[in-house]
């Protein structure tokens, strides 16, 4: 796997969850890795990319979560129920997620590269017992069933990546991805 981390992660739990996934990825064209950068929103601050893949199946944007403990749906926000029973309002994850996912979209299209971009949760703590609803679940992966999917050819012309596409990408990327920085 081709993967470039425009930021090395300064969490732990997210270099752990990288590699885990990554190095369960093939090498071979169309795979290509991208992981820990930011871009520009307009008249926002920059949203956070975790992790971005071209794949058999398209271009995947993946949120990365090592929660553990539980998680539910209430009324709209995801909300983790630690080992020692602290609830954690997340708000809604997927649809954050969904919204980056449209802005980054945008955002290579300004760049002169039309693609679609897909969304998904990936859980990287193989603990994390995951009670949400079918329509949130089908965005939402263990690490298992994201290389299920991501390895899923598309039949969906759009969704392609041949090689040229994958360094049409990479160039608009190189356009406006931004080292991630740590906030207060």
């Amino acid at each position: 796997m081709t993967w470039t981390p425009i930021t090395e992660s300064e969490h732990s739990h997210e270099r752990r969850g990288l590699a885990t996934i990554l190095e369960r990825l093939p090498s071979t064209s169309p795979w290509r890795a991208w992981s820990n950068f930011e871009f520009p929103a307009t008249g926002a601050k920059p949203f956070e990319i975790d992790l971005l893949l071209t794949t058999p199946s398209g271009l995947h944007m993946i949120e990365l979560k090592a929660w553990s403990g539980s998680v539910d749906v209430e009324t709209d926000h995801w909300i983790q129920t630690a080992a020692n029973g602290r609830r954690i309002d997340h708000g809604n994850v997927l649809e954050l997620a969904h919204f980056k996912s449209m802005l980054l979209m945008k955002q290579l299209q300004r760049a002169g590269e039309a693609a679609i971009v897909r969304t998904g949760v990936c859980f990287t703590d193989s603990r994390v017992h995951l009670n949400l609803p079918a329509l949130n679940r089908r965005h939402v992966h263990t690490v298992d069933e994201l290389v299920s999917r991501l390895s899923r050819p598309t039949h969906d012309a759009r969704h392609r990546m041949p090689p040229d596409r994958v360094e049409r990408i990479e160039e608009a990327l190189a356009t406006f991805a931004l080292p991630h920085r740590p906030r207060d």
